[in-house]
C-alpha cells in the first residue's frame, strides 16, 4: 500500500486502495463499527469506513487529536480543524460538537455500550477500538495525573494516559459478560509499535526504528479457548489478525474449511495464526519488519534472527544495492532468543555468514515485489473552512 515510509498525512488526497479488501467484507452476517481513530484516508468519500465495509463509524479520521476538544493541532502549534463525528450506514456524517470538552475515553465506552445495547441479536458483531491513547497530545483525565505526580512516577502524564487506556479497554470484557456475549467473543489487544525512542528499555530503538524497542509489541488474546493463561513466543505480524479475525468470525476456534479465500488472497500478507497458538508451537517463518526504499533500509526475521540492512543511497538499481555486500552501509544481525536487546551484531562473525545470507535472500525478494513509498505532496484543493476536518474531493 506504499505506507512503509511515511503514515498519511492530513492534506494528501490518499487513502488505502478502495481494490483492498478490508476485514468486514470477510465476515458474513455481521454488524461492523469503528470506534476511535481511522488514519487511513478520508481525501475521498471512498476512502471512509462506512464505505469500506463498516456499518458505524464514531471517532476521528485524521492521525490524532485533542483528547478533550477533539481537534486536530500540527506541531507548530496550530489548529487544523475539529475533528469528530458520527456515521451510520449510509447516512450523511454528524459532526459531534456538543461533546466537546469530554474526554474520549468516556465517549468510546458510551459508544460501545450503546453498540452492544442496539446490536441484532441474529447477527454476529465486530468492534474494532482504536483509542489515541498515548499518542500526543498529552492530555490524561486530571484525577489520574495527580495521582502519578503524587507519586513522584517520571513521565506522569504519558503514565496517566496508558492508565486511562487500561481502565477503556478493561471495560469492554465485562461490558460483554453484562450482555451474556463475553465467552462467545475473541478479544484482541494489541499495540502498532513501540514507544518513543527511550521509553522502551532495555529494548533497542522505539517507534519510526526497526529496533526491538519499536516493533516489538505484546498481544492479548481473551477467549475460553485460552483459559488458564499462559505466554506464547509466536512470531506473529499484525497482518496476521486479518486472517485471524475473519477466521474466527467464520468458525469459531474449530477447525475451519470455509477460509481459502483468505488464504489464498495476494493481497494479504498475514497467515492463519490460531493453530500453532492453540497447539503451543512456533512453526519456522519469515517476516519482513520494514522496506523503506526512501531511507534506504531494510529489516527481517525468521523465528530466530532478525537482519537489518542500511544500503548505499545514490541513484543506481535499487534490489542491486540491496542484494549486494558491497553496497551495505551498515548490516546488524541478532540471535533474539539470546540477545533480544539486540547489543551483540553478529553480521561479520563467520560462524553466522550462511544465516545472514539466507535472510538477505528473502529481503532481496521481497524488495522486488514491494510497491515504492505512495506519499504525495498537500493536496492544494484541502478546504476546511467550516473549521471542520472532512472529505475534499467528490468520489
Amino acid at each position: 500500500m506504499g505506507l512503509q515510509h511515511k503514515t498519511i498525512t492530513l492534506y494528501e488526497d490518499r487513502g488505502v486502495p478502495t481494490h483492498i479488501p478490508m476485514l468486514p467484507s470477510r465476515l458474513p452476517n455481521h454488524d461492523s463499527h469503528v470506534i476511535g481513530k481511522w488514519h487511513l484516508g478520508f481525501s475521498r468519500p471512498s476512502f471512509l469506513p462506512t464505505n469500506r465495509g463498516f456499518d458505524s463509524f464514531y471517532g476521528f479520521y485524521s492521525g490524532h487529536i485533542t483528547y478533550f476538544g477533539h481537534e486536530n493541532w500540527s506541531a507548530k502549534n496550530e489548529n487544523r480543524g475539529h475533528d469528530f463525528r458520527f456515521v451510520e450506514g449510509g447516512e450523511s456524517d454528524v459532526v459531534l460538537e456538543n461533546e466537546r470538552g469530554v474526554h474520549t475515553s468516556i465517549l468510546y465506552a458510551n459508544r460501545i455500550k450503546k453498540v452492544l445495547e442496539r446490536r441484532d441479536k441474529e447477527r454476529e458483531l465486530f468492534i474494532y477500538l482504536a483509542p489515541g491513547n498515548p499518542h500526543i497530545p498529552y492530555e490524561p483525565p486530571s484525577h489520574m495525573e495527580l495521582r502519578y505526580k503524587a507519586a513522584g512516577v517520571p513521565w506522569s502524564t504519558r503514565a496517566a494516559l496508558i492508565t486511562d487506556v487500561d481502565d477503556l479497554v478493561g471495560q469492554a470484557p465485562d461490558m460483554l459478560e453484562d450482555h451474556g456475549i463475553l465467552n462467545d467473543t475473541l478479544v484482541v489487544i494489541t499495540n502498532d509499535n513501540g514507544a518513543l525512542r527511550g521509553y522502551n528499555g532495555p529494548l533497542r530503538g522505539g517507534k519510526w526504528n526497526m529496533g526491538e524497542g519499536g516493533v516489538r509489541t505484546p498481544t492479548i488474546l481473551v477467549h475460553p479457548a485460552f483459559r488458564g493463561g499462559g505466554e506464547s513466543n509466536l512470531l506473529s505480524h499484525a497482518t496476521d489478525l486479518h486472517v485471524l479475525l475473519a477466521r474466527f468470525g467464520r468458525c469459531g476456534v474449530g477447525s475451519c474449511d470455509v477460509i481459502s479465500d483468505v488464504i489464498s488472497d495476494v493481497t494479504l500478507d498475514g497467515t492463519d495464526i490460531l493453530p500453532p497458538l492453540l497447539r503451543g508451537d512456533n512453526p519456522d517463518r519469515y517476516l519482513v519488519i520494514n522496506i523503506d526504499q526512501i531511507n534506504r533500509e531494510g529489516a527481517v526475521r525468521d523465528t530466530r534472527y532478525k537482519l537489518h540492512i542500511v544500503w548505499s543511497r545514490n541513484n543506481t538499481e535499487l534490489s542491486e544495492h540491496v542484494c549486494d555486500v558491497k553496497h551495505h552501509v551498515s548490516c546488524r544481525l541478532t540471535d533474539l532468543h539470546t540477545d533480544p536487546y539486540e547489543q551483540d551484531n553478529l553480521c561479520f562473525k563467520p560462524p553466522y555468514i550462511e544465516i545472514k545470507m539466507k535472510l538477505l535472500e528473502f529481503l532481496c525478494r521481497e524488495i522486488r515485489r514491494s510497491v515504492e513509498p505512495s506519499n504525495i505532496e498537500p493536496d492544494s484543493a484541502v478546504n476546511f473552512l467550516t473549521g471542520n476536518i472532512r472529505s475534499w474531493r467528490p468520489v
